[in-house]
């Protein structure tokens, strides 16, 4: 994605995360991948595992809080039998749960 389209600036990283999904019966399916670029907005993101659009994943190790953050994926570019997506971060609502987008 160019940097025209985006909200905040992003800064180079590459930081190595543990991120989860969650299954139709609300199992976390866990993964890993690697943080390229971190705004305040969302991140872009190195993985092996296929995602579609609109997906929601929890970043465990991306924020201050102990709590995983909770993010929605708004492209994937696939390379070489891996995937890069961009992600948005989603906002908490008072009680704590992410907004559904879907």
């Amino acid at each position: 994605m160019s940097s025209e389209h985006r909200q905040y600036p992003r800064e180079h990283t590459a930081l190595d995360t543990i991120y989860f999904t969650e299954d139709p019966a609300h199992n976390r399916i866990h993964f890993c991948g690697t943080v390229t670029d971190l705004g305040h907005g969302g991140i872009g993101m190195d993985v092996v595992a296929p995602h579609q659009l609109n997906d929601t994943v929890w970043l465990e190790g991306v924020s201050p809080s102990n709590e995983p953050t909770a993010a929605v994926v708004r492209w994937i570019e696939e390379y070489n039998d891996n995937f890069h997506v961009g992600l948005e971060f989603i906002p908490k609502r008072p009680n704590r749960e992410p907004i559904d987008y879907t």
